[in-house]
């Protein structure tokens, strides 16, 4: 979200632009209006879950397929629902973000993430897996336990966008500290993303009974926070941001089976 944010900041993105207006052949059935960047950023694009569609992460196919083979599937799926209409967490969404991105800035989408992210937030154990067989140091080994002893659990992917960023605790102090202090984006357009999004009817974009959705985090009214969690097979992570506190919980594992929206939220309410 971030990336495509400070596309928007140069002008060279607009958020109520149809996709097809920066992915030329991005060309899934539309009726109700066109899916604009604004309906991937929040999650309200009605389009189907490559995540959850077709593949369970295991399969060949799905290690294999990459931002260009993504589209390929995408145009031959129909929507869901009208876009704008109903929010669903969807991975598609921010594979079209980082392709939006490639397309925009001529770069690949782990060269443009370490150039304009990871380099100016200080972020110098981080970097974005775009190639199956990648060699980095200090590799963590995934596990996972479901009523039985821990048991190794991993799948490799190539796909970017959704997933697939490597970092560390440390790193990921300085991306907190990064977003506070608008070493990124601005004040203003970090305000932006993490404000409600808004249904075509004019309704708040809800992720659950709870919170509502920004660009990419999930915003809690009632305890001032901003969050986001992430998995795969093998690890867990989750982000927990108190504006007003300036304080921040990051939890990152190596078991894909710990709840670690629950550990950062006890660790959260100390504060």
């Amino acid at each position: 979200a971030v990336a495509v944010l400070t596309l928007v900041e140069s002008g060279k993105v607009k958020l109520d632009e149809p996709v097809t207006a920066y992915i030329k052949d991005f060309a899934v059935k539309e009726e109700e209006r066109a899916v604009t960047v604004r309906d991937l950023l929040q999650m309200t694009s009605g389009l189907v879950d490559y995540s959850t569609a077709d593949w369970d992460g295991r399969e060949k196919e799905f290690s294999q397929l990459n931002l260009a083979s993504h589209l390929e599937w995408v145009n031959d799926t129909e929507p869901t629902d009208a876009p704008g209409t109903k929010f669903h967490y969807n991975n598609t969404n921010y594979a079209l973000l980082a392709q939006i991105v490639e397309r925009v800035s001529g770069k690949s989408f782990s060269q443009y993430m370490k150039e304009k992210v990871f380099t100016p937030a200080g972020m110098t154990s981080s970097f974005v897996v775009d190639k199956l067989g990648m060699k980095y140091e200090n590799p963590v080994t995934g596990y996972k336990n479901e009523k039985a002893p821990f048991v190794k659990s991993f799948s490799p992917v190539q796909m970017p966008g959704d997933g697939n960023v490597y970092s560390t605790i440390e790193d990921m102090a300085a991306w907190a500290n990064a977003m506070r202090t608008n070493k990124i984006i601005s004040a203003k357009t970090r305000a932006m993303a993490w404000s409600a999004g808004k249904l075509d009817d004019g309704k708040a974009v809800m992720y659950d009974d709870v919170e509502t959705y920004g660009f990419g985090w999930k915003l809690n009214a009632a305890k001032k926070s901003v969050s986001h969690s992430g998995s795969w097979y093998g690890t867990a992570a989750y982000f927990l941001h108190y504006p007003e506190l300036d304080d921040t919980v990051i939890v990152l594992s190596n078991n894909e089976s710990l709840d670690v929206a629950a550990l950062a939220g006890e660790i959260g309410d100390l504060f």
